[in-house]
């Protein structure tokens, strides 16, 4: 199961930055994309989703490397995007938001 975890201002220490982090209870470690275990906001968690998950495995491409489709991507965004309590961040997050295509 993943877990939301609002960090507050522990990263940075002030009162004007709050992080969030996504933790997996199963593996008992927090998820990491593109490198990064905790966001300041959710154009940042899109953008390293959006670099972690490979869209389709074509041709030439490395071996190794896991194959998702769109939709499949759109469920696993939409997973941790529910996590997200409502009021976390004012604005962010839009019903129109989505991986990239």
């Amino acid at each position: 199961m993943i877990r939301f975890i609002n960090l507050g201002d522990q990263i940075y220490c002030d009162e004007e930055t709050n992080s969030f982090a996504f933790f997996d209870t199963v593996t008992s470690m927090f998820r990491m994309f593109n490198g990064s275990q905790y966001w300041d906001t959710a154009e940042d968690f899109i953008e390293d989703f959006n670099q972690e998950c490979p869209i389709r495995v074509m041709p030439g491409q490395p071996k190794g490397k896991i194959a998702l489709d769109l939709e499949e991507i759109n469920n696993e965004f939409k997973r941790y995007k529910e996590k997200i309590p409502k009021k976390f961040f004012e604005g962010s997050f839009t019903p129109s938001d989505s991986p990239s295509q």
